[in-house]
């Protein structure tokens, strides 16, 4: 209704100013002014207004008259809005096509089978109702009031309009008589009046109130319709119809007796002259509703129902509902209300909320969170919070939700992740160009630090420090635990890893004991109890500076070590620190334990004679006796041959060097391929038994350790059992065969190696999803770092079933095999004297050791 100029206003209260491109023109229209476009360069577009996106509710409509023309054209958009990305319903296009109302939503469509481009003013309407996941075939099509039938070519397709925060950057605001992304084709050809988009599904009756009395209704409301949180003390306003003198206003609680309220209904409030109203003070938490009539004489418009709901909780928690707290920062916040004169603050554990205190400000700290717990700090962990209301009178007002909130158990001193370049890591860190030690540090394309050490020269070490001046007490929060992640190189020379804190007067420097160390290619982490530091003399209430260093103060040692995440825990239950005679590993040595203990009472080492197993139950048997070829036989009967691929296939086969007769050698890009089948059947029970031997003269995990994986595809939805061994005799056997066996028995994973059950998963859930398998590689070997190494591999074998202990030993040491299989440490491990039996003696052990923690 402008009458002129580039711009047309919106008459909501929401300021959504259109710009008009092109020349469109100023004409009469269905109510009042409206415009007219050419059809091939004019719309508007509404800068900064994205529709109504997600899965609605949204209704929008529109007065349009279109010649007679257009029931031959393919496209006219009359209001639009999203984007087309991935053809997934993420488009709003009313338009006409072929002169016939049709919504298109990227991926399908909604449309009329009836023409309406006729030289005729029509109203239109689509309306995407309010229901979860709403679908295109619940849309609705109106043309002049009447619901009409349509077709939808996806009725079962979600609705899932884009806005601009779409991964492909697109920004498609409102258009008018065109679409963002459309065709030249599709600009509007003729008039367009009264466009309007509701966030919400207007019913059928309301359809019919908007097309018949467009201008003639009052508009604008005030409070929004559907606003929430609105002060109880609101003076409502409203925008005049046209023709209007004075308004009937309508107010209450009940959605039907409003709507049907008449000037003799207790919802009626009088007649006014003004554009406002004021019901007075309203209660906390109510959804009231309205309606203005617009009144000239003897005729009376009625209005269009509208509702808000008043405020009195708090919302908008800070964290947000269900977020993690920001490291560094020790307070809960919310956004009051008008009118709450205090708060009421609980937390807790799920379902044990305590009452905390009662607050005037909107912010409560971590220690009052800790002192509500009976706690000395405020524990990691996901904790339930909640803030009750209390009005003017300090009377209760309104129960809050319930919260989530999870509170980190670290501090971070460095994480090496802010470091953009050397100079900036060389900015906070010193090394041996600063404090005359054999080191070099440079930032690491991982985001880590890398130390380079040479101990050729004094002093004899070779170390790295920091200055300390935001992470200065190491005990709040309960710290009590630092932790540096490390990496070393497997050909670094062997020498002492260390971490030394200064308090400003005194070191103290902890060393590693830990297995690898400088020579472990895996990232590790080294724990140190804090107390450590404090029994050799350091406030770690004051650190004033870290250093980690290589050396020991005697010549000898050069290598690279790279280090990450050095982080500050609050106490955990960790190996490292469990005491000798905590059994169920939950760090505390109590009536738990003695149970346990007893449960295993007068158990022993015992004898296992061999059985041997029952072939009808061999899935493959690959005995690598081949003197040539690139197959590896199955010698069980059920054609299950492998493939075998190499750099040079004729040093594959060893015909006389295997374990019985011939072996494969497996050299780096070697690998046996065995075909799918050979785990199809397979769920809860399996085993697999082979002959190995290794290079252990720089590989001597090969002989000494062993890990066992299992459960269903894909991985990263399903974290696989474990279960795994290892001893620290390098080298004990190296040079020789022997005999690996992975059993999965159910709920049990167990290891044996040359017979002896060596280690053991009893909580096992994950079943093996064998019938997804794909093929199986049975070696292969092409190391990332170091010397590339060689392995034979001989007699190996698959089952359907889990082989006992006694039919494991046949396959190890043949009929006559004969052991004694120890408790510890793969059975349990509290045989404390050793002794092959659980008796008095290991039960005064755990006495001894009765109430032990570490922390």
């Amino acid at each position: 209704d402008d009458g002129s100029g580039s711009t047309a206003a919106d008459s909501s209260v929401n300021g959504y100013t259109g710009t008009l491109m092109g020349e469109p023109n100023w004409v009469s229209g269905k109510v009042g002014g409206a415009l007219e476009f050419n059809g091939g360069s004019d719309y508007v577009v509404v800068n900064g207004c994205y529709g109504v996106l997600g899965n609605g509710p949204a209704t929008s409509t529109a007065w349009f008259k279109a010649p007679a023309s257009e029931a031959g054209t393919w496209f006219r958009d009359i209001v639009t809005w999203g984007t087309n990305v991935d053809s997934d319903v993420g488009r709003w296009e009313l338009t006409l096509n072929y002169g016939r109302l049709f919504l298109g939503m990227a991926g399908g469509f909604v449309k009329v089978d009836r023409v309406i481009a006729d030289d005729q003013w029509h109203h239109v309407a689509a309306v995407l109702p309010d229901k979860v996941n709403a679908t295109m075939g619940d849309i609705k099509l109106y043309i002049d009031g009447d619901l009409q039938s349509v077709y939808a070519n996806n009725p079962t397709k979600v609705v899932n309009i884009h806005g601009p925060d779409d991964a492909n950057g697109i920004f498609n605001d409102v258009y008018i008589g065109w679409y963002a992304e459309g065709k030249s084709s599709a600009y509007w050809l003729g008039l367009i009046d009264e466009v309007r988009i509701y966030d919400r599904a207007l019913t059928d009756a309301e359809i019919v109130t908007v097309m018949e009395y467009a201008g003639q209704l009052a508009g604008n409301p005030f409070p929004a319709d559907g606003q929430r949180s609105v002060s109880r003390n609101v003076v409502l306003s409203w925008s005049s119809g046209i023709d209007a003198n004075s308004h009937d206003v309508y107010f209450g609680t009940d959605v039907n007796a409003v709507t049907d309220a008449n000037t003799s209904s207790s919802e009626y409030k009088g007649n006014r002259d003004s554009n406002s109203y004021s019901y007075g003070t309203l209660d906390f938490e109510t959804t009231d509703y309205w309606r203005i009539d617009e009144v000239n004489g003897l005729n009376v418009w009625k209005g269009m129902l509208w509702r808000f709901s008043t405020g009195g909780r708090a919302t908008d928690p800070y964290p947000a509902d269900g977020a993690t707290a920001v490291p560094g920062e020790k307070f809960l916040s919310w956004n009051g209300f008008e009118g709450v004169s205090s708060y009421d603050v609980y937390f807790g554990p799920a379902d044990n909320m305590q009452y905390v205190g009662n607050y005037t400000d909107t912010t409560v700290m971590f220690s009052d969170l800790a002192a509500a717990l009976s706690e000395a700090f405020l524990s990691g962990g996901t904790y339930q919070w909640q803030v009750n209301t209390l009005d003017d009178q300090n009377q209760p007002a309104v129960d809050g939700d319930i919260w989530t909130v999870t509170i980190i158990d670290y501090e971070i001193v460095d994480n090496f992740d802010s470091y953009i370049d050397a100079a900036g890591l060389l900015g906070t860190w010193t090394d041996g160009n600063t404090n005359g030690t054999g080191s070099e540090i440079s930032e690491d394309l991982t985001g880590s630090m890398k130390l380079t050490y040479s101990n050729e020269l004094t002093p004899y070490r070779s170390e790295t420090s920091r200055q300390l001046s935001d992470v200065n007490d190491w005990n709040s929060d309960g710290m009590a635990i630092l932790t540096v992640s490390f990496l070393g190189v497997q050909d670094n020379n062997t020498a002492q890893m260390y971490v030394a804190l200064n308090d400003g007067t005194n070191t103290a420097e902890v060393t590693y004991d830990g297995g690898g160390g400088l020579t472990n290619r895996y990232w590790d982490s080294w724990y140190i109890k804090l107390q450590d530091f404090n029994d050799l003399g350091v406030d770690v209430t004051n650190v004033v500076s870290m250093t980690i260093g290589v050396g020991d103060g005697s010549p000898g040692g050069a290598g690279v070590l790279y280090i990450d995440d050095i982080v500050l825990y609050q106490p955990k239950c960790l190996a490292e620190f469990r005491p000798a005679a905590d059994l169920d590993g939950d760090c505390d040595v109590d009536i738990s334990d003695i149970e346990i203990l007893v449960d295993s009472w007068l158990m022993s080492d015992y004898t296992v004679i061999a059985q041997q197993p029952a072939d009808a139950n061999l899935i493959v048997h690959y005995d690598f006796d081949e003197v040539g070829g690139n197959i590896a036989y199955d010698s069980s009967g059920n054609g299950n041959s492998a493939a075998v691929e190499a750099n040079d296939i004729a040093t594959v086969w060893d015909t006389s060097g295997g374990y019985d007769s011939g072996c494969i050698v497996i050299e780096p890009n070697t690998v046996v391929i065995a075909p799918n089948s050979i785990f199809s059947a397979i769920g809860r029970e399996v085993t697999v038994s082979l002959w190995v031997n290794g290079d252990t003269q720089d590989y001597s995990r090969w002989a000494n350790q062993a890990n066992f994986a299992a459960g269903a595809v894909p991985r990263e939805d399903n974290p696989w059992d474990q279960a795994s061994w290892s001893i620290d005799s390098a080298g004990s056997y190296g040079g020789q065969w022997n005999h690996y066996a992975f059993v999965r028995d159910d709920g049990l994973m167990r290891i044996y190696h040359n017979g002896l059950l060596v280690g053991q998963n009893t909580e096992a859930s994950e079943q093996i999803d064998g019938g997804n398998a794909g093929p199986s590689y049975l070696a292969s070997s092409s190391l990332d770092t170091g010397t590339q190494t060689q392995l034979r591999l001989d007699e190996f074998r698959i089952y359907d079933y889990a082989l006992s202990q006694q039919q494991i030993l046949y396959l190890a040491a043949g009929v006559s095999g004969q052991l004694i299989q120890s408790l510890e440490p793969a059975i349990l491990n509290f045989d404390f004297n050793n002794d092959g039996q659980i008796d008095l003696i290991d039960f005064s052990v755990l006495a001894g050791k009765w109430l032990q923690t570490p922390f």
